[in-house]
């Protein structure tokens, strides 16, 4: 059965993460420039139409990436929430950097056996293989679950400490 997404109006800001190609403008016509500081609108979010589909981690983003260019955002308004993304009504981008010898480093950290430049999928794979745990599982689907997940949240903290390292100011 498909998965129905969220739909709920924010109060408070969602952060987020977005990776994009070096042109750095959106997926989806009308390929607007993404900019620091730039606040996008639409008047009803959807997936795969307007191109500005972030992601609460960053690992989920690197994994919907389409480039190693990273914004930082914070979407309110109508938000729809899908698996490891969401759209909203109001995105803004708080900043924009090129994010590719950070990706690079955090892969080789990871032990990629060898990173591919300009793949940022590469780290995704990297992720999903680190994030199995090694040697003797735990008994249950529900605890090797709940292991993976504290893998997978280790990486979230690590990356996410790395690329906020990119922001302007820092």
């Amino acid at each position: 059965m498909p998965h129905e997404p969220d739909i709920v109006a924010e109060s408070r800001p969602v952060s987020g993460w977005l990776f994009v190609g070096p042109e750095r403008r959106m997926y989806h016509e009308p390929h607007d420039l993404i900019v620091a500081n730039g606040v996008y609108r639409v008047d009803r979010p959807c997936f795969c139409w307007w191109g500005l589909e972030p992601s609460e981690t960053p690992i989920d983003a690197v994994m919907n990436a389409r480039g190693s260019v990273c914004c930082r955002v914070s979407a309110w308004g109508e938000v729809v929430r899908g698996v490891g993304r969401f759209v909203a009504s109001s995105v803004r981008v708080e900043w924009v950097e090129d994010a590719g010898d950070a990706l690079r480093s955090f892969a080789v950290e990871q032990g990629a056996p060898a990173w591919r430049p300009g793949d940022p999928h590469h780290l995704a794979a990297v992720a999903i293989r680190v994030a199995t745990i090694p040697g003797d599982m735990p008994a249950t689907k529900a605890a090797r679950d709940r292991a993976e997940r504290a893998v997978k949240d280790g990486l979230n903290e690590r990356l996410a400490a790395r690329l906020m390292g990119l922001a302007p100011g820092r």
